[in-house]
């Protein structure tokens, strides 16, 4: 996501949160493994700023 890159991480979250429930109300497992995925991404660049909506 285009945030991420920019290093705008907090921004990146919140949209990666919407993407997550969006991806739980359609039960798409893929999707939400891959939205988790970029949040742990974030988390690993060192920006403690991932804050889930709720996992699963």
């Amino acid at each position: 996501m285009i945030h991420q890159e920019q290093g705008n991480y907090e921004e990146a979250v919140r949209k990666y949160n919407q993407f997550l429930k969006i991806k739980e109300e359609l039960g798409d497992k893929s999707g939400i493994a891959g939205t988790l995925h970029q949040l742990g991404r974030i988390n690993e660049e060192g920006e403690n700023v991932v804050v889930l909506s709720g996992i699963i």
